[in-house]
C-alpha cells in the first residue's frame, strides 16, 4: 500500500498500491486497518496527505512518528543432554542510549 486517501467525515475514501510491474492501483474502501508496525504504520499515514488531511493522516497535532523509542527484544533457548554452565559469563543485550539520556533530546 502506497497511500490511504481520506474522504470527507473522517472517512477512508479509498487505498493505492503499487502492483510487482510498478503499476499504481486504486482500491475503493469504506474501513481500513493499518498494522504496520512502529516504522511503517507512521510512514504510512504521513504519506497519506490530501485535501482532507493536508498533513497527513490521524496527524492533525504534527506528532505522528515523534517521541518513537525503539525497543528491540530477543531471546533463543534451547535444550542440551548435559550441563553447560549457562550461569557463568556475561549477559548480553543491545541497548542505544543516544536519545535515552536526560540531555539527549534538547528542551
Amino acid at each position: 500500500m502506497t497511500q490511504i486517501e481520506a474522504g470527507g467525515n473522517d472517512r477512508v475514501a479509498a487505498l493505492t498500491y503499487r502492483d510487482a510491474g510498478g503499476r499504481t492501483h486504486r482500491i475503493a474502501a469504506k474501513a481500513v486497518v493499518v498494522a504496520g508496525g512502529a516504522v511503517e504504520t507512521p510512514k504510512l499515514l504521513l504519506l497519506s496527505r490530501g485535501r482532507h488531511a493536508p498533513e497527513g493522516l490521524a496527524n492533525e497535532t504534527g506528532l505522528v512518528g515523534k517521541h518513537f523509542m525503539e525497543t528491540l527484544f530477543w531471546s533463543s533457548s534451547g535444550l542440551h543432554p548435559g550441563p553447560l554452565g549457562s550461569n557463568r559469563g556475561l549477559p548480553s543485550d543491545g541497548v542505544c542510549w543516544d536519545f535515552n539520556a536526560p540531555d539527549a533530546i534538547p528542551a
